[in-house]
């Protein structure tokens, strides 16, 4: 008879859960992370001097939309590692922060045709929204750790 398996999150009564809260959390941490990016970048345009109008390629507003970019991607793996803090395996907690990272690529396009549409107030209202789905989900996770489901 072999011995049953050891949970890898000992004491978390829904380790399934915890994975498909923290996961969207990244995503949404990532996402919000990216929107500022993008309102900073529409700031840097407006200022921007003409002459940098005509190579865009070296305007500060290039620079920023490309850290923000891999600051929300960072963001949102350190989130879901966070997040994932009482599983004990760090291949699982790395690859829940992989998709998040990868996930978060194609959830922040949407600021595009947001910002298209309706400008910086539709990137402020997405932020908005970032910021209660994170404050919604972090509750949830708080909730999980304790084991109140």
């Amino acid at each position: 008879m072999t011995a049953p398996p050891t949970s890898d999150a000992p004491g978390l009564a829904d380790p399934l859960g915890l994975i498909a809260t923290a996961v969207p959390a990244g995503i949404v941490a990532g996402t919000l992370t990216v929107t500022l990016a993008v309102i900073a970048v529409s700031y840097l345009r407006e200022r921007a001097p003409a002459a940098l109008a005509a190579n865009p390629a070296s305007s500060p507003a290039a620079y920023t939309l490309l850290a923000g970019t891999a600051l929300g991607v960072f963001a949102a793996a350190l989130v879901t590692w966070l997040a994932l803090a009482p599983f004990r395996n760090p291949y699982r907690r790395a690859m829940f922060a992989t998709v998040s990272a990868f996930a978060t690529v194609v959830v922040m396009l949407v600021t595009t045709p947001v910002h298209a549409f309706f400008g910086r107030p539709g990137l402020a209202v997405l932020a908005a929204a970032c910021l209660a789905a994170l404050a919604l989900l972090a509750r949830r996770l708080g909730r999980l750790r304790s084991g109140c489901l």
